[in-house]
Parts: C-alpha cells; sequence; structure tokens
C-alpha cells in the first residue's frame, strides 16, 4: 500500500503491477483466472507501449493507471464466450435457451423460421412415404425451439420480423409460429371479471404489444410528438436537420474561400457547367445518373459514354503507335467485353475505328508538321482575388517566335456546317491562360471530322477574358449562374449570322436557344436541361433561364464563338 501509494513513471508502474499479479493470483488453478489474469497483463503491455510511443515518462498517481488498467476487463471482445458478457448472441439451438431476463428473437421472417432443411439428393429419409416414427424433423425442431425461447424469458420477451417489403411496401406476414402465437394470444383474451371472449378487445391487446417501425431511420413518425411513444431512434443527427432554423433555406452563403492557388480543371469544369460545379464544390453535391437498365439488359448498341470511350482508347493507341495499331487495338476491345456481342458488336465497331482513323491520321499530319517539342511552361494569372496557377505541356515549336499545341479529340466538332463550340472549352481555358501569360499560342484541336483553331491571343485581351472568367468563377460560386454552355452558343451563333443576314433572313436567337435548351424533341435529340439536373433544379424552362438573367452572362462565351475557326486545309 505504501509503494503503491507513491507515484512512478509507466515502467515502474508496469514492474510493480506485474510483481503484484504474480505474488497476490495463482494462474494454475482456474482457466477463468488464466484469461482474466492474461487480459491484464496485454493490457498492461500495450499502456506501457504506448506511453513509450507517445514520450512520455512522467510520474503518475495510482488512480490515472488504475482507471486505464482496469477498464481492460470491461471492453468487450469479439471472441466473447457464450453467458460471458452482458449480452449474449446465438442461434437457437437445443439445451441453449436456459432462463434470461430479457429474451429477443430476430430475424422471425415468413419463410425464415422454422428454417428449411434442403436434403441432399441421397438422403433417402427425405423422400416421400420414407419417414419412419423417431426420424428427426428440423422443422419440428424449431419449433420446440422457439417454446424454449418462449418459456426462457423471464422479464420481457423481444419478437422481430420484416413486417414490409422495402420494394412496394407490401404487408408481410411474420413466421408462422409467431402468428399462432399472436392467434393464441387474441383466441385466450377475456373480458375482466368474466370468461366471454372479446375479439375487439384482443384486437387491441395485440396492437398493443406490436410496434410498427418506419423503415429509414429519417422518418418522420420518429421525431413526430403526436406519433406512437414506443418510436425511438439513435439517428440524433436527424433530429437536428429537421431542427433546422426557418427560412435557413433562403439565407446566403458565407463568402467563398478559394484555396491559395487554383489549377486550370477548376475552371474548365466552371466553364463547361457552371450551376453543377456550384453544386458540387460550394454545396458538396453530385447528382450522379442512374442507370435505369435492368440486370437482365443485353445491350445490342453503345450508348453515347460508351462509344466516346472506346473511341478515345482507340485514338490514343493510334497516337502513340500509329495508324496500323488501330486493328490489334480494336480486336483486344472487342476481347475485353467493351462491345455488344455478335454482329451488333461488329456493325458498332466500324465507326469508331473509322472515326480514330480520322482523327489519328489527322493528328500525325500536324505532328510530322511541327515535330521540334517546347517542354512545358508554368501559367500563372491573379485576378478578383482568385490566383490560377498550372502547367501546360505538349507544346510545339512553330518556328516563327510561338508555340503549337494539338490536342486530340473523339468527340465530333461539328454538326453539319454548324462548329460545336462547347467542344472546345477545355482547349480555350488552358489558350487564354498560356495568352495571358505572353505565352503565343496556337491551339489545334484535332477531331474524326475537323480540326478547329484557336489563333494567338494579344496578352492583354487574352487577359482580359481571363479576368471576366475569374469573376463569373467568384460569382458563381456564390449562387449558380444562369447560363447553360450548349444554350449559350445556339443564342450566339444566330445572334452572329444575323449581323451577316438581310433584314428579311434574320432569325430570332431566343426560338434557337429555347430549341437547345427545353424538353423538346429536335434535332439534337434532349434539351440540355434534361442532361443536367442542377440545371433542371434551378430553371425547368428557358424562360425561366431567361429571366434570371441568361442575357447577362453570355460574354463568357462570346470571344470562343469569334476567336474559333476551321482549318480548311485539314479539313
Amino acid at each position: 500500500r505504501q509503494l503503491f501509494a507513491t507515484p512512478a513513471t509507466p515502467a515502474q508502474w508496469a514492474a510493480r503491477l506485474r510483481g503484484l499479479l504474480a505474488a497476490m493470483f495463482d494462474a494454475g488453478r482456474d482457466d477463468d483466472d488464466a484469461l482474466a489474469l492474461q487480459r491484464l497483463d496485454d493490457a498492461l503491455a500495450d499502456w506501457e507501449q504506448a506511453c513509450a510511443e507517445a514520450g512520455f515518462h512522467g510520474a503518475l498517481p495510482l488512480a490515472v493507471v488504475r482507471e486505464h488498467w482496469l477498464a481492460a476487463i470491461d471492453e468487450s471482445r469479439l471472441s466473447q464466450r457464450f453467458l460471458g458478457g452482458a449480452v449474449s448472441f446465438g442461434t437457437l439451438l437445443p439445451m441453449r435457451a436456459i432462463p434470461f431476463r430479457v429474451v429477443c428473437l430476430l430475424g422471425m421472417n415468413d419463410g425464415g423460421y422454422p428454417r428449411r432443411h434442403d436434403a441432399p439428393d441421397f438422403d433417402l429419409m427425405a423422400l416421400p412415404r420414407q419417414q419412419r416414427p423417431g426420424d428427426r424433423s428440423r422443422r419440428e425442431d424449431d419449433r420446440y425451439l422457439f417454446l424454449e425461447a418462449l418459456l426462457s424469458a423471464r422479464d420481457a420477451l423481444y419478437v422481430s420480423w420484416v413486417g414490409r417489403s422495402a420494394r412496394d411496401n407490401a404487408e408481410l406476414p411474420p413466421s408462422v409460429l409467431v402468428g399462432q402465437l399472436r392467434d393464441y394470444l387474441a383466441a385466450g383474451w377475456r373480458c375482466a371479471g368474466g370468461d366471454a371472449h372479446d375479439p375487439e378487445a384482443a384486437q387491441k391487446l395485440l396492437a398493443a404489444l406490436t410496434t410498427d417501425y418506419p423503415l429509414q431511420a429519417f422518418s418522420q413518425r420518429y421525431f413526430d410528438a403526436g406519433a406512437d411513444a414506443r418510436l425511438f431512434t439513435y439517428g440524433h443527427e436527424w433530429q437536428r436537420a429537421r431542427e433546422a432554423a426557418p427560412g435557413a433555406d433562403d439565407a446566403p452563403l458565407p463568402p467563398w474561400q478559394p484555396e491559395a492557388t487554383l489549377n486550370l480543371g477548376l475552371l474548365q469544369r466552371f466553364l463547361r457547367s457552371p450551376a453543377k460545379t456550384f453544386y458540387a464544390e460550394r454545396l458538396g453535391v453530385r447528382f450522379d445518373e442512374l442507370d435505369d437498365a435492368g440486370e437482365e439488359h443485353e445491350p445490342f448498341a453503345l450508348d453515347g459514354l460508351e462509344r466516346h470511350g472506346a473511341t478515345d482508347s482507340l485514338l490514343r493507341t493510334a497516337i502513340a503507335a500509329g495508324i496500323d495499331a488501330l486493328a490489334p487495338a480494336a480486336q483486344r476491345l472487342r476481347e475485353q467485353g467493351g462491345l455488344p456481342p455478335g454482329s451488333f458488336g461488329t456493325l458498332a465497331l466500324e465507326p469508331i475505328e473509322q472515326a480514330a482513323r480520322d482523327a489519328g491520321g489527322a493528328w500525325h499530319e500536324l505532328d510530322a508538321r511541327w515535330p521540334r517539342p517546347a517542354g512545358i511552361r508554368e501559367l500563372r494569372h491573379e485576378a478578383h482575388g482568385l490566383c490560377i496557377e498550372d502547367w501546360l505541356g505538349d507544346l510545339r515549336d512553330d518556328g516563327k517566335d510561338g508555340h503549337v499545341r494539338l490536342i486530340p479529340t473523339a468527340s465530333a466538332l461539328t454538326n453539319g456546317k454548324a462548329v460545336r463550340h462547347d467542344k472546345l472549352l477545355d482547349a480555350w481555358v488552358a489558350h487564354l491562360l498560356a495568352n495571358a501569360n505572353a505565352l503565343r499560342l496556337s491551339s489545334w484541336i484535332v477531331g474524326p471530322d475537323a480540326t478547329l483553331v484557336l489563333p494567338p491571343l494579344d496578352p492583354a485581351q487574352a487577359a482580359e477574358h481571363l479576368d471576366e472568367l475569374c469573376a463569373a468563377l467568384r460569382a458563381g460560386m456564390q449562387s449558380p449562374l444562369p447560363i447553360a454552355r450548349k444554350t449559350a452558343f445556339a443564342w450566339l451563333q444566330v445572334a452572329a449570322a444575323n449581323q451577316k443576314a438581310a433584314d428579311d433572313k434574320q432569325k430570332d436567337p431566343a426560338y434557337a436557344a429555347r430549341q437547345s435548351y427545353d424538353h423538346v424533341e429536335h434535332q439534337h435529340g434532349r434539351g440540355e436541361v434534361g442532361d443536367d439536373v442542377c440545371l433542371e433544379r434551378e430553371w425547368p424552362d428557358f424562360d425561366a433561364l431567361h429571366r434570371a438573367g441568361f442575357e447577362d452572362w453570355l460574354h463568357l462565351y462570346r470571344p470562343l464563338l469569334i476567336a474559333a475557326r476551321k482549318d480548311e486545309d485539314a479539313a
């Protein structure tokens, strides 16, 4: 007692306590004592190692050491023996159902209990009319075990089953044994002071004994004061979410605090879809499109994303290994299961291989035109409190004190005679940043159907466009910008054509933008709002988008429309 009253270092306490265990206990007489002593010694070793790793060598009083050391005995273990803890889990087995204060029977679903026994083919006892008196019946065993568990409960019996379908909320019956127990309770109920059976009172009894729990932890019934008082949940975070202050949805977001430096990727994602970028960056919400196809669905064609991925894979092979490597790469794509089976795969592969061949051939022609590499460059731009910093690679020397960048893409760059400017946005952002850093750069976007050129820009002009984009990014991180890229280009293309046409041939840009945005069937397929959940949540149609200020943000895309042109030689 005098020794333990003196504070000591962890190493000294370990020696004291091991000496105490050796002097006061005999581990050789009882297996349970030996197990307890081993757990105490393991806990002491873990504590000593933790102190050593932390570099702690100070003196500790007995109370601190005792609190940590003896707590190891109370910790639950995965290898818990039956009846070795406060709560015991086990399968219903013969002679296991001994008296307990509370007995809980879980999973008493229809078809789940009594358990099904699938006898092997060579079990002659399971054949019809082959049973004999005294043969074991697993089903009757389970009925007996249920009765045994029922009689073992001293204070309470808890029985649970899945009462409703998770698919359509249809009511599901419990196990036949639970149904028989409920019927027995209802049939045996008698009115107070008499022997007459009261069916209405019996139903009230069953309703009082049965609790219908909602499937989801966030159900309103768990938090409704007027609901069943027996309903409860440990999901307190849902309670806090429902106690949000009124009008919180209308409160403005706190000012956006960007990182010290931003990369090109954020600017590119923002220009492609300002609303989606706001949801992802500020709210952490990403609406992933669900696959509605069933598991038994057998594809006979590739969708747009799969077709683009296959074309891109073959195009990269054509650039890295040459056009002659396309045939083996296409065969590998078929063997990997990336195409529909049989002749359907052959039909799907032909346009994909041709697109990769055309784009790869055009890229190699330009590669021979500018063969000298110019390394990589670090680019930086600051505007409106934002700092954009990134590296730009794959540069080539154009032989005229400038640089060329070749950008292959698997996407078609034209739709008839019209240029699909929305496919150039990633290249445009990098083009602006390079020219704003006085790096005279021409960007050549090589597609299967055309080659588009972004010519060098004046550094001051490129910096001005980049400043406008940074200002829009800062505004778009406070609230979604009412702009959509395809719809914006549809408006701008008509407006540009009107400047060259006579008065009697001018068209309405709003009509073209509405056709591009809304849920209508037109030559391009589904409207842009149907492809972007964020746009649909904010502005369900073009009229709503226009009222929110659509025309105020067209300046983000107009410079690209003016700068992009076709390369007639490559075409």
